[in-house]
């Protein structure tokens, strides 16, 4: 039994352990590792915790002042840097933290490219479980994101790319526990190539290129891994499109497949066509774990600027590795494609939750998939022009149209299938109701993630600002930073911890959570970041970066244990007659009564004989069939049975003893100390003396009737 209380966050233990709140290790593990570092610019964007080592891996990028050099040799200009920070001793203690930071310089372009609205950095990072990956044996970590590349030293057609953040290409880290790091780009000249970018089953890619990656997931099934994120043509041209990326392994870390998905359009679009997050399940329609059944839950934004409407897009999509394509056949199905007034945003929101068209998702933030406390939810979380939105969905399937439709989780855009949630509400108005700061008519303000808690029904959803035309969020100087509880299901949002004072939020530009797993306490990450073009040469207060662990102490769980006695068999038989006669079912009343009845010589009603009878020959078969089975250890007959018959035979003795007990008051010659127990026991003993007395009656009764055969 438990009591659930929404409000999490009355207080937090932990937050004050990483010293003068934001001045924490990080900072002062950049200041002392990083020699191009310019101070109070470190953001992390997403944290990893590896339970089997206790390494934690937090990803995100720094502002270089322009003094750092490749492994070319060359200087590079002062621009953002992808960063891996792996804490490899005292991970969830900050304040003693040991870090080991990694700039990933060899992945960016030596000049800093224009447009510059997305930043170089690592966005997503996921930890492989340890012992079970065989294609990723050697690594603990994989971060994606995208870094700055020169255009025109990748070829021809690349001089003159004008689609909004075309100056990018995609970057893969693969972080050791050891703090090393690889990292894998396609197109920059002094990366490590790795892979070639291919397209899967081969469906045509229209000459477009990888441009950005946002979000990642492992799948244990197949031990393959799946990115999202944009393309650009190569051409030049002005379009973009949602890009679908997935490890194909022939034994080695070499080949990567994209498909294409919505076009931002025609026109000069203002920002790229993304894809910012994912998550994934690996069951078929009953529940069970398999192979080739793997659906992915994807999101982000189209971008597309034909008409003023929600341009958040959400799909389905399943791995080439989980079932084949054909050729050109991608299996991918857009719930919306964020291009027309007629999908899931109108449908779903409007017409059956009872929003409005400010209600449509102009960018999905984050999906994530909670499975604590016997839960299987997606949580799909974004942005409208109302503020911050969230939709709750369970029982993801996927099916062949038909009547009825058939759902066997298979995805094929060759022909016609239907995708349905077994469950699905929608908690916008509810969400936006409970910001703090009054951040609900912000429209760049969302939730980037929602955590579930492993021993409560809480679950912690974090969030702030987010750029509608970029993966990464480039901030202002605002505080946005919102940090909430959520009831399950939904139902009650709680944002007391803002209240407390305990959040800086005033310098938040967003906060972001990660679940500490394999904890006997509920504990997780919060990261406090502030990222654009803010420096600091020696801050003592306000926009840094930092890492906590978080132990909330409200909302414990409560729990009650109920002691027991299992009557089964012959006992079973024997309860129910003392329930029906008015007795008390003890264990001492049942043997009692039994007692009673041999001694009778077992004269009773026929039905309760031929029941007891008829009992006793199964209960009977069952033990022969258990000591067949098992043999010399099969399980004991019940001892406490035997215990109560011996207890019992001398029934006349206890008797006088009770009677005894019944004549004297044992207050008399009490000590004062125990005057209740001795009580207490009078009248135990006193009750089952009566109980007694009544069962002989009662037997005596019965086994004196003649009509009875």
């Amino acid at each position: 039994m438990s009591s659930v209380v929404p409000s999490l966050f009355k207080s937090i233990t932990d937050i004050s352990a990483t010293g003068a709140y934001p001045n924490g290790s990080l900072e002062q593990a950049c200041r002392s590792q990083i020699g191009d570092y310019t101070d109070g610019t470190v953001n992390i964007q997403d944290i990893a915790y590896d339970e089997t080592s206790g390494v934690m891996c937090a990803v995100g990028n720094y502002y270089s002042d322009g003094t750092a050099t490749n492994t070319g040799g060359d200087t590079i200009a002062a621009q953002y840097i992808p960063l891996v920070a792996t804490a490899t001793v005292g991970a969830l203690t900050p304040e003693s933290t040991t870090w080991v930071l990694d700039p990933q310089y060899d992945c960016v372009s030596i000049v800093l490219q224009s447009p510059n609205t997305e930043q170089s950095a690592l966005v997503s990072v996921i930890a492989l479980p340890n012992g079970v990956s065989t294609n990723w044996v050697n690594e603990t970590f994989i971060a994606v994101g995208h870094a700055n590349t020169d255009m025109t030293a990748i070829g021809p057609g690349f001089s003159a790319m004008i689609a909004p953040n075309s100056n990018m290409t995609p970057i893969i880290v693969s972080a050791r526990t050891t703090g090393t790091t690889l990292f894998e780009s396609s197109n920059v000249a002094n990366s490590r190539p790795a892979w070639g970018w291919n397209a899967t089953g081969g469906a045509t890619i229209s000459a477009f290129e990888p441009n950005l990656l946002g979000g990642i997931v492992y799948d244990s099934q197949n031990d393959q891994i799946v990115a999202v994120g944009s393309a650009v043509p190569s051409s030049g041209g002005p379009t973009s499109a949602t890009m679908i990326v997935e490890s194909d392994f022939g034994g080695a870390f070499d080949l990567w497949t994209f498909c294409l998905g919505v076009n931002n359009g025609a026109g000069t679009p203002t920002a790229p066509a993304f894809l910012r997050t994912i998550a994934h399940q690996d069951t078929d329609a009953a529940g069970v774990q398999v192979a080739n059944r793997t659906l992915c839950l994807i999101g982000g934004s189209s971008n597309f600027n034909g008409v003023n409407i929600g341009k958040g897009c959400l799909g389905v999509y399943q791995p080439d590795f989980s079932n084949a394509w054909t050729v050109g056949n991608e299996r991918l199905k857009w719930l919306d494609s964020g291009q027309f007034d007629t999908e899931f945003w109108r449908g779903f929101v409007v017409n059956t939750s009872g929003g409005t068209s400010s209600d449509y998702y102009t960018s999905v933030t984050a999906i994530d998939r909670v499975t604590t406390d016997e839960e299987d939810i997606y949580v799909i979380m974004g942005a409208t022009a109302n503020g911050p939105s969230i939709i709750l969905g369970s029982g993801l399937l996927t099916g062949l149209t038909a009547t009825p439709t058939v759902f066997d989780n298979v995805v094929d855009s060759a022909t016609s299938y239907d995708v349905k949630f077994t469950e699905l509400k929608w908690r916008g108005d509810t969400l936006q109701a409970n910001l703090p700061n009054g951040y609900s008519s912000d429209a760049d303000i969302a939730p980037y993630r929602c955590i579930g808690l492993e021993n409560r029904k809480t679950k912690v959803i974090s969030g702030g600002v987010m750029d509608d035309g970029a993966i990464l969020p480039v901030s202002s100087s605002g505080g946005t930073g919102f940090l909430i509880s959520m009831s399950r299901a939904g139902v009650v949002y709680t944002p007391a911890v803002q209240d407390a004072g305990l959040l800086p939020q005033n310098t938040a530009s967003f906060l972001t959570t990660a679940l500490v797993g394999g904890s006997e306490v509920d504990k997780f990450y919060i990261v406090n970041s502030r990222i654009g073009a803010l420096s600091f040469s020696s801050p003592t207060t306000g926009n840094l970066t930092n890492i906590a662990t978080v132990v909330p102490i409200t909302n414990n769980k409560a729990e009650a244990y109920f002691e027991y006695i299992l009557y089964d068999g012959i006992d079973a038989l024997i309860a129910k007659k003392l329930q029906q006669l008015g007795v008390r079912v003890t264990i001492t009343n049942l043997e009692w009564y039994k007692q009673d009845i041999l001694k009778q010589d077992l004269d009773l009603d026929a039905d309760f004989f031929r029941e007891w009878a008829t009992a006793q020959t199964i209960e009977n078969e069952q033990r022969d069939k258990l000591t067949s089975f098992y043999g010399p250890t099969r399980p004991q007959k019940r001892e406490v049975r035997e215990l109560f018959f011996d207890d019992y035979a001398n029934r006349e003795e206890i008797l006088k003893e009770m009677d005894k007990h019944r004549e004297e008051s044992p207050l008399d010659e009490a000590p004062y100390n125990d005057e209740v127990a001795e009580d207490r026991e009078a009248k135990k003993l006193e009750k089952d003396l009566d109980d007694k007395i009544r069962i002989e009656n009662l037997v005596d009764d019965e086994t004196a009737d003649k009509d009875k055969t």
